[in-house]
Protein backbone atom coordinates (compact mmCIF):
# COMPACT_ATOMS: atom_id res chain seq x y z
CA UNK A 1 0.00 0.00 0.00
CA UNK A 2 1.52 3.40 -0.71
CA UNK A 3 2.53 5.91 1.87
CA UNK A 4 1.53 9.51 1.79
CA UNK A 5 2.58 12.28 3.88
CA UNK A 6 0.32 15.25 3.28
CA UNK A 7 1.73 18.56 4.18
CA UNK A 8 -0.39 21.59 5.77
CA UNK A 9 -1.14 23.12 2.61
CA UNK A 10 -3.02 20.17 1.16
CA UNK A 11 -4.68 19.52 4.72
CA UNK A 12 -5.73 22.69 4.98
CA UNK A 13 -7.48 23.14 1.23
CA UNK A 14 -9.21 20.04 1.55
CA UNK A 15 -11.66 21.99 3.55
CA UNK A 16 -14.22 21.84 1.61
CA UNK A 17 -16.45 25.25 3.25
CA UNK A 18 -15.49 28.33 4.78
CA UNK A 19 -16.98 31.43 5.97
CA UNK A 20 -16.25 34.59 4.07
CA UNK A 21 -17.76 37.91 5.19
CA UNK A 22 -18.33 40.72 2.56
CA UNK A 23 -18.34 44.65 3.51
CA UNK A 24 -20.68 46.37 1.69
CA UNK A 25 -21.89 50.20 2.79
CA UNK A 26 -25.93 50.43 3.89
CA UNK A 27 -27.88 54.00 3.95
CA UNK A 28 -29.91 53.45 7.37
CA UNK A 29 -32.78 56.40 8.47
CA UNK A 30 -32.64 57.23 11.88
CA UNK A 31 -34.23 60.20 13.70
CA UNK A 32 -35.64 61.61 9.93
CA UNK A 33 -31.36 61.27 9.48
CA UNK A 34 -29.50 58.93 6.86
CA UNK A 35 -26.37 57.54 7.88
CA UNK A 36 -23.69 54.82 6.20
CA UNK A 37 -22.88 52.01 7.74
CA UNK A 38 -21.02 48.85 7.13
CA UNK A 39 -23.68 45.49 6.36
CA UNK A 40 -21.66 42.21 6.97
CA UNK A 41 -22.79 39.59 4.53
CA UNK A 42 -21.42 35.79 5.33
CA UNK A 43 -21.05 33.40 2.19
CA UNK A 44 -19.44 29.92 1.98
CA UNK A 45 -16.24 29.87 0.17
CA UNK A 46 -14.11 26.92 -1.10
CA UNK A 47 -10.55 26.85 -1.25
CA UNK A 48 -11.13 26.65 -5.88
CA UNK A 49 -12.70 29.64 -5.58
CA UNK A 50 -10.67 31.44 -3.57
CA UNK A 51 -7.34 30.30 -5.93
CA UNK A 52 -9.94 30.36 -8.99
CA UNK A 53 -10.32 34.45 -8.20
CA UNK A 54 -6.98 35.14 -7.51
CA UNK A 55 -5.97 33.89 -11.19
CA UNK A 56 -3.95 30.72 -10.34
CA UNK A 57 -5.24 28.27 -11.93
CA UNK A 58 -2.55 25.70 -10.96
CA UNK A 59 -3.54 26.04 -6.97
CA UNK A 60 -7.12 26.20 -8.25
CA UNK A 61 -6.88 22.57 -9.99
CA UNK A 62 -4.67 21.27 -6.83
CA UNK A 63 -7.08 22.31 -4.48
CA UNK A 64 -10.47 20.45 -6.19
CA UNK A 65 -8.24 17.17 -6.63
CA UNK A 66 -7.49 16.86 -2.95
CA UNK A 67 -11.18 15.55 -2.38
CA UNK A 68 -9.79 12.40 -4.35
CA UNK A 69 -7.03 11.73 -2.27
CA UNK A 70 -9.65 11.14 0.70
CA UNK A 71 -11.55 9.23 -1.48
CA UNK A 72 -8.87 6.77 -2.28
CA UNK A 73 -7.78 7.06 1.29
CA UNK A 74 -11.37 6.41 2.62
CA UNK A 75 -11.21 3.12 0.39
CA UNK A 76 -7.91 1.87 2.16
CA UNK A 77 -6.25 2.19 -1.04
CA UNK A 78 -3.23 4.48 0.54
CA UNK A 79 -2.19 5.01 3.66
CA UNK A 80 -1.94 8.78 4.94
CA UNK A 81 -0.12 10.27 7.37
CA UNK A 82 1.36 13.09 9.17
CA UNK A 83 3.00 14.24 12.26
CA UNK A 84 2.06 16.01 15.64
CA UNK A 85 4.82 19.07 14.70
CA UNK A 86 2.21 19.98 12.04
CA UNK A 87 -0.89 19.42 14.45
CA UNK A 88 0.85 22.36 15.95
CA UNK A 89 1.06 24.37 12.61
CA UNK A 90 -2.57 23.75 11.71
CA UNK A 91 -4.17 24.48 15.07
CA UNK A 92 -2.33 27.80 15.87
CA UNK A 93 -1.59 30.09 13.81
CA UNK A 94 -3.55 28.62 10.27
CA UNK A 95 -6.57 27.86 11.93
CA UNK A 96 -10.04 26.61 10.28
CA UNK A 97 -13.14 28.69 10.41
CA UNK A 98 -15.37 25.39 10.10
CA UNK A 99 -13.88 22.94 11.86
CA UNK A 100 -11.31 20.25 11.39
CA UNK A 101 -11.76 18.76 7.50
CA UNK A 102 -13.22 15.52 6.97
CA UNK A 103 -9.89 14.38 4.96
CA UNK A 104 -8.22 14.03 9.02
CA UNK A 105 -10.14 11.19 9.88
CA UNK A 106 -8.27 9.25 7.46
CA UNK A 107 -5.08 10.27 8.31
CA UNK A 108 -2.66 8.48 10.85
CA UNK A 109 0.41 9.58 12.88
CA UNK A 110 3.61 9.24 11.83
CA UNK A 111 6.37 8.38 13.81
CA UNK A 112 9.37 11.40 15.00
CA UNK A 113 12.49 10.19 13.58
CA UNK A 114 14.13 10.47 16.86
CA UNK A 115 12.80 10.62 20.42
CA UNK A 116 11.73 13.91 22.07
CA UNK A 117 9.70 15.48 24.54
CA UNK A 118 8.40 18.50 24.21
CA UNK A 119 4.97 20.42 25.34
CA UNK A 120 2.74 20.95 21.58
CA UNK A 121 0.40 23.51 23.36
CA UNK A 122 -0.19 24.98 26.90
CA UNK A 123 -0.02 28.42 28.72
CA UNK A 124 3.88 28.07 28.12
CA UNK A 125 4.16 26.50 25.00
CA UNK A 126 3.57 28.23 21.45
CA UNK A 127 5.26 28.76 17.95
CA UNK A 128 8.18 30.43 19.66
CA UNK A 129 9.14 27.19 21.31
CA UNK A 130 8.43 25.09 17.88
CA UNK A 131 11.11 27.06 16.44
CA UNK A 132 13.73 27.43 18.94
CA UNK A 133 12.99 23.04 19.39
CA UNK A 134 13.49 23.08 15.66
CA UNK A 135 16.55 25.45 15.35
CA UNK A 136 18.38 23.75 17.83
CA UNK A 137 16.94 20.24 16.66
CA UNK A 138 20.82 18.48 14.96
CA UNK A 139 21.11 15.25 13.34
CA UNK A 140 23.17 14.50 10.17
CA UNK A 141 19.93 13.60 8.06
CA UNK A 142 18.03 16.42 9.03
CA UNK A 143 21.12 18.89 8.06
CA UNK A 144 20.67 17.52 4.67
CA UNK A 145 17.05 17.80 4.53
CA UNK A 146 17.81 21.65 6.06
CA UNK A 147 20.32 21.67 3.10
CA UNK A 148 17.60 20.46 0.36
CA UNK A 149 14.71 22.62 1.80
CA UNK A 150 17.06 25.58 1.29
CA UNK A 151 16.68 26.71 4.69
CA UNK A 152 18.32 30.15 5.76
CA UNK A 153 18.90 31.41 8.38
CA UNK A 154 17.85 34.74 10.13
CA UNK A 155 15.12 34.96 7.07
CA UNK A 156 11.69 35.62 7.17
CA UNK A 157 10.55 32.32 6.39
CA UNK A 158 13.28 30.35 8.52
CA UNK A 159 10.78 28.76 10.27
CA UNK A 160 8.17 27.22 7.53
CA UNK A 161 11.88 26.03 5.81
CA UNK A 162 13.01 24.34 8.71
CA UNK A 163 8.97 22.20 9.22
CA UNK A 164 9.49 21.52 6.00
CA UNK A 165 12.59 19.98 6.08
CA UNK A 166 11.85 18.06 9.44
CA UNK A 167 8.62 16.64 7.58
CA UNK A 168 10.30 15.50 4.88
CA UNK A 169 12.95 14.25 7.06
CA UNK A 170 9.82 12.24 9.25
CA UNK A 171 8.10 11.50 5.87
CA UNK A 172 11.29 9.40 4.68
CA UNK A 173 11.64 8.23 8.42
CA UNK A 174 8.00 6.71 7.93
CA UNK A 175 8.69 4.96 4.50
CA UNK A 176 6.56 7.16 2.56
CA UNK A 177 6.41 7.11 -1.22
CA UNK A 178 5.15 10.28 -1.62
CA UNK A 179 5.15 13.62 0.20
CA UNK A 180 2.29 15.75 -1.09
CA UNK A 181 2.31 19.12 -0.84
CA UNK A 182 0.97 22.85 -2.42
CA UNK A 183 4.33 24.43 -1.99
CA UNK A 184 5.32 24.48 -4.98
CA UNK A 185 8.84 26.10 -4.51
CA UNK A 186 9.47 23.52 -1.85
CA UNK A 187 8.83 20.86 -5.05
CA UNK A 188 11.11 22.67 -7.21
CA UNK A 189 13.89 23.16 -4.52
CA UNK A 190 14.18 19.64 -3.79
CA UNK A 191 14.53 18.46 -6.77
CA UNK A 192 17.05 20.99 -7.23
CA UNK A 193 19.04 19.74 -4.71
CA UNK A 194 21.64 17.04 -4.14
CA UNK A 195 19.84 15.22 -1.69
CA UNK A 196 19.17 11.08 -2.60
CA UNK A 197 16.03 9.65 -1.22
CA UNK A 198 12.82 7.73 -2.46
CA UNK A 199 10.65 10.20 -1.17
CA UNK A 200 8.88 11.92 -4.14
CA UNK A 201 7.40 15.12 -3.53
CA UNK A 202 4.53 15.92 -5.75
CA UNK A 203 1.35 18.08 -5.85
CA UNK A 204 -2.43 16.87 -5.61
CA UNK A 205 -2.75 16.85 -8.95
CA UNK A 206 0.65 14.86 -9.68
CA UNK A 207 -0.28 12.55 -7.27
CA UNK A 208 -3.80 11.34 -8.58
CA UNK A 209 -2.80 11.32 -12.22
CA UNK A 210 0.56 8.80 -11.05
CA UNK A 211 -1.36 6.56 -8.29
CA UNK A 212 -4.33 5.58 -10.37
CA UNK A 213 -1.94 3.28 -13.04
CA UNK A 214 -0.82 1.72 -9.74
CA UNK A 215 -4.25 1.08 -7.68
CA UNK A 216 -4.78 -2.42 -7.11
CA UNK A 217 -6.64 -4.58 -10.13
CA UNK A 218 -8.77 -6.12 -7.51
CA UNK A 219 -10.10 -2.36 -7.24
CA UNK A 220 -11.19 -2.40 -10.74
CA UNK A 221 -11.13 -0.05 -13.47
CA UNK A 222 -14.47 1.09 -12.72
CA UNK A 223 -12.36 3.22 -9.73
CA UNK A 224 -9.53 4.33 -12.18
CA UNK A 225 -12.33 5.39 -14.63
CA UNK A 226 -14.54 6.93 -11.90
CA UNK A 227 -11.53 9.40 -11.00
CA UNK A 228 -10.15 9.73 -14.49
CA UNK A 229 -13.54 11.23 -15.91
CA UNK A 230 -13.54 13.56 -12.66
CA UNK A 231 -9.89 14.89 -13.56
CA UNK A 232 -9.47 14.94 -17.14
CA UNK A 233 -13.48 16.78 -17.33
Amino acid sequence: MLRVFLDTTVVRNSQQKRVVWDEEPQLINWGGREFEVPVFTPHELTPNEKFKNQGNLKAYRDAKRIQYIEKIARLKLIKLLWHFELHWEFISRRKMSKGTPSICQYIEAANSPLLYGRTVASAFSNEDHQFEFLKKLTHPRYDEWKAAANVISGSKREKNQLLDAFHLWTAEHNWCDYFVTMDYKLIETVAQSSIKSSLVLVCPTEFILGVIPVLPAAVCERMGKWLSRRIIG
